[in-house]
């Protein structure tokens, strides 16, 4: 039986190298190249015909997002896996709209990778746990109203609830209220989220 044919970009020579260990240890795997950022990556595949493409986010060059942007008539066989070590939830929700077969953190352990590789090639999307997180966070955001983001805004100031009254021109039970709500429809669950999670969207 062949093997299914793996192609890996990863500007991190160290990451790239442990990455294809893993991958090498399940039989049916191979990798058949490596490339250390985008446009190299692009070059490989005018000659080579790859089952799998792991691909990192943030590259020099042509980021991943960029490659598979100019993928999107890739062969129809051929499957996409972004490992990326950015927690960025508009950065998710991009990838989830492209052709991306599977998305994995860095930081996700060993079996998650492996459970990623496996569901992917067996043709099912694949999103680790903290993706789908991100993902339905960046979705949420969307549902945000603009007074809703302003709070988030300046919660992550550090502003106290008079304070954002006072800025907004609205009443401290008001803001309450907006604050009650985002932290609901974000599923979080105290201020210290609510700063992280502004940080990570861009809304700080």
């Amino acid at each position: 039986m062949s093997k299914i044919k793996v192609v890996i970009a990863d500007d991190h020579a160290l990451f790239r190298a442990g990455l294809i260990q893993l991958i090498e240890s399940l039989d049916e795997f191979e990798v058949l190249a490596e490339a250390s950022d985008g446009e190299s990556l692009l070059e490989l595949l005018t000659g080579l015909d790859p089952d799998l493409l792991v691909i990192d986010h943030d590259m020099p060059g042509a980021s991943g997002l960029d490659v598979v942007g100019r993928l999107n008539d890739k062969p129809p066989g051929m499957k996409i896996m972004l490992v990326t070590g950015i927690e960025a939830e508009q950065l998710m929700a991009d990838y989830s709209e492209l052709n991306v077969d599977g998305i994995v953190l860095k930081s996700d352990d060993l079996d998650t990778l492996k459970e990623a590789l496996v569901s992917v090639i067996a043709g099912r999307r694949y999103l680790s746990r903290q993706i789908r997180t991100l993902v339905e966070r960046a979705t949420a955001t969307e549902n945000l109203t603009s007074r809703e983001r302003q709070v988030v805004r300046h919660i992550a100031q550090g502003l106290s609830n008079k304070e954002i009254s006072r800025m907004m021109g609205i009443a401290p039970k008001t803001v309450d209220t907006h604050r009650t709500n985002l932290m609901q429809k974000l599923d979080l669950h105290n201020v210290a989220e609510v700063v992280a999670f502004a940080v990570k969207s861009g809304l700080t």
